[in-house]
């Protein structure tokens, strides 16, 4: 089962979505709330840590962001650079 939280305070992260099966941990980000990213292969403790840090946008970067690449969007949309 797919498991969503959103980050109201947060200055960089609108919302995320994890599926534990798939390990697959899909992030919003303020700049383009519209705009979902993908990141693969990604283990339970490290959702577990982003939706309980007190900074979800510093836990991103410090935990995420480069242990698991360059994010990919999801099928059929055409990522902005």
């Amino acid at each position: 089962m797919v498991e969503s939280r959103s980050f109201p305070g947060s200055k960089a992260l609108v919302k995320a979505t994890y599926d534990p099966d798939s390990r697959l941990l899909r992030l919003w980000f303020t700049s383009d709330p519209q705009q979902p990213y993908d990141y693969p292969g990604v283990p339970a403790h490290i959702w577990s840590g982003l939706i309980s840090a007190g900074s979800a946008g510093s836990y991103h970067n410090q935990y995420i962001q480069e242990q698991y690449g360059d994010p990919r969007q999801p099928p059929g949309r055409l990522r902005r650079r």
